[in-house]
């Protein structure tokens, strides 16, 4: 597994350690966490903003009878 070094102040780095020894896991576990968990949340707020965007430009819809209709449910 590759390892990442990052570079913290002696304070940062105790804040990690209290937060995470409240969470009961390790301070790796609790920046792999965090990190993943924010990315995810950027990338689902990327893929709403090109959706509206798609929908900016084409703003028709349909009903959820009309699609299920033509999906065949």
């Amino acid at each position: 597994m590759p390892v990442i070094p990052i570079r913290v102040s002696d304070d940062e780095m105790e804040m990690l350690k209290e937060y995470a020894k409240f969470e009961n896991i390790s301070v790796s576990a609790l920046l792999r966490n965090s990190t993943f968990e924010k990315l995810e949340d950027q990338y689902d707020i990327k893929i709403a903003e090109q959706a509206l965007k798609e929908h900016q430009k084409d703003p028709s819809t349909t009903s959820l009878k009309d699609a299920l209709k033509q999906y065949g449910l």
